[in-house]
């Protein structure tokens, strides 16, 4: 009684929450189901055996016995084995409901038997059946599974039923007290039985929820960790990709600082020899104006423009490697024929000038076109000749185009004296140049074919190859894709303007020069003024406005340098020129600049115009006026 007692206490100070009672009860059916089951199976056929246990004790009764306990009993418990077997899930749900039906139904038949038995012999009737019915109650608490609480209120129902069956029948006070107190006995056991029981399952269903609970705050402290850790390696792949970044980005610096370093030397260098022949025959051509007559300078102005040539195109090497290395190239349709032409006419004086022949070989077929981008082509092609020119000394440089089927070859062929083996894989690298005693020395950065390298790899299906014999001269070609040719051969007209075509198109054009240093102002209004147009130059923005003001003419091209003084710029110019004449939108505009991105800065302007690079070169800007005025050269 006293471990009954504490049974109780421990059950009744852990009660549940509604919600764990709800899952205990879940719980409690689970494990109490198979138990159940064959409890009641095992109860209906035991049920039906003892029938031959009431044929023994009153053969006259047997119709009345065999109706109540086959008739009535039986397929009540029967039914619910059946029940049970087919429909478990739903029985789990109301276990102990169902539980309570097969002992109360074969309570209420033993009842029933003992009560019609007990009119032929009233105490024979209560000591046959009652072991029976202790039996019942027995194996009820002991197999079947049930809670504290139903078996409380059977064991309670069981112990009226008895009292009425004693006192309604006048059985002897000395069988109807054994009988109560055996039944007391095996009440308070049985109680005690489904007491522990379900006191080990409630124990059983705390340390299983705490098991869960245990087991889930595990599987999320596992799940942080994992977070941690991944956020860890990601951090990691992140500092250790920014630390290659880094090194990376060291390693660019130290490549820009070494090649910033690299041409600073070689402009330092290579710059030293022109301008000490432009000041030295710049001290003579003086010395000779005061001693002679000024045609005795001629020679002498020939090698200080020479030298000031070979400047501006060291300048220009600058400003290509620059453009090629930042641009992207914009590929459309180039006509070959025009092309070439074009830098037939640029780079015909020069070869002149130092006695090679120039010549441009035009297939006897139609027009070729190719895919490219035409400035950066054109870049290439012309960093080819200029190599050419400067390398070869006798015979001349031919300039060709061949139609393949798998697109056009542009050659570059020259009879000059050739590349020495152990130098033809370092030519395309930025500042190298050829030393032999063969070719001597030559002025330059060395960033020519290095440009024209870049420019290969840039564009989409070109390629360069080159073959060169020391002594007997070399040959570039590019491999450019094809296309088929539009409507308009507008590349084509270009090429077929000379010189004297090229002054008459700009013959009687009035153009307004605006340059804030006066040398280049006056050297640009000189050169211009020779072909023939009618020149006006300004130093700013100013005194632009007041000539617009006193001209009722209007300018057929504005020329002015993109960066004046007093924080002014080419766009104020072309806004002043705007304002005084209405239709001075289609007015084409050439900027003169020294700046490497000026493209970029009038993205947005409206308007036709070029752009034209510092140093400028007489031919080069007069090439540029005449593509602008004239739109099918553009």
């Amino acid at each position: 009684m006293k471990q009954f007692a504490l049974s109780i206490s421990r059950m009744t100070s852990r009660r549940f929450s509604p919600l764990e009672e709800q899952q205990f009860c879940q719980f409690f059916s689970d494990k109490a189901y198979p138990k159940a089951r064959f409890g009641v199976i095992f109860g209906f056929f035991a049920w039906m055996a003892f029938g031959f246990w009431d044929g023994i004790g009153f053969p006259r009764l047997i119709p009345e016995l065999a109706a109540i306990r086959f008739g009535l009993i039986a397929p009540i418990i029967g039914g619910m084995g059946w029940f049970i077997a087919r429909h478990g899930k739903l029985f789990k749900q109301a276990l102990q409901a169902f539980l309570f039906i097969p002992p109360a139904a074969a309570a209420l038949g033993l009842f029933l038997m003992m009560t019609l038995a007990q009119q032929e012999d009233s105490n024979r009737a209560f000591q046959q059946y009652w072991p029976t019915f202790s039996a019942l109650y027995f194996f009820v608490y002991a197999f079947l599974g049930m809670r504290l609480i139903p078996a409380t209120i059977l064991g309670l129902a069981a112990f009226v039923l008895v009292c009425l069956a004693g006192c309604r029948n006048g059985v002897e006070n000395n069988s109807f007290g054994i009988a109560l107190l055996q039944l007391s006995i095996l009440n308070i056991l049985g109680i005690i039985i489904c007491a522990r029981n379900e006191l080990q399952e409630r124990t059983l269903f705390r340390l299983r929820q705490h098991h869960r609970r245990l087991s889930r705050t595990a599987w999320e402290e596992r799940t942080k960790a994992q977070a941690a850790r991944d956020e860890t390696l990601l951090e990691y792949s992140r500092a250790e990709a920014a630390l290659m970044l880094a090194h990376s980005e060291r390693a660019k610096l130290a490549t820009a600082i070494a090649e910033k370093e690299r041409f600073l030397s070689a402009a330092y260098h290579d710059l030293q020899q022109p301008l000490s022949t432009i000041g030295l025959y710049a001290r003579i051509a003086t010395h000779k104006l005061e001693t002679s007559s000024p045609l005795a300078i001629k020679p002498d102005l020939s090698v200080i423009e020479d030298a000031a040539q070979d400047i501006a195109l060291m300048f220009r090497g600058v400003r290509d490697t620059w453009e090629v290395g930042s641009a992207l190239p914009t590929l459309e349709a180039v006509n070959i024929d025009g092309l070439l032409a074009e830098i037939e006419r640029e780079l015909q004086d020069w070869a002149g000038q130092k006695g090679l022949a120039l010549r441009v070989r035009k297939p006897s077929y139609p027009s070729l076109w190719v895919c490219s981008d035409r400035t950066q082509l054109k870049r290439a092609l012309s960093n080819l000749v200029c190599n050419a020119i400067k390398y070869t000394e006798t015979g001349g440089v031919l300039l060709g185009a061949v139609n393949l089927s798998t697109g056009v070859r542009v050659d570059v062929w020259d009879t000059g004296v050739g590349i020495p083996i152990e130098y033809q894989d370092l030519i395309f690298d930025e500042y190298f140049r050829v030393t032999s005693p063969s070719i001597g020395q030559k002025r330059g950065l060395g960033l020519g074919l290095s440009i024209v390298k870049r420019i290969e790899q840039n564009l989409t299906g070109h390629r360069l190859r080159f073959a060169s014999k020391l002594g007997h001269g070399s040959r570039f070609s590019l491999y450019i894709p094809s296309v088929q040719a539009p409507g308009l051969d507008h590349d084509g007209l270009d090429g077929k303007h000379s010189a004297s075509k090229l002054n008459n198109k700009l013959a009687g054009k009035y153009i307004v020069i605006i340059e804030d240093e006066p040398a280049n102002l006056d050297g640009m209004v000189q050169t211009i003024r020779r072909v023939g147009c009618i020149v006006e130059g300004v130093d700013g923005v100013e005194p632009a406005k007041r000539l617009f003001a006193e001209r009722e003419r209007c300018p057929d091209i504005l020329v002015t340098d993109f960066q004046l003084s007093n924080g002014e710029t080419g766009l104020d110019a072309v806004a002043a020129m705007r304002d005084r004449f209405e239709w001075a939108h289609d007015v084409p505009i050439l900027f003169v600049t020294g700046e490497l991105e000026l493209s970029a800065k009038l993205s947005t302007f409206k308007g036709k115009f070029d752009i034209h690079n510092k140093p400028v070169n007489p031919d080069d800007l007069l090439a540029k006026l005449d593509t602008l005025v004239n739109p099918l050269q553009a």
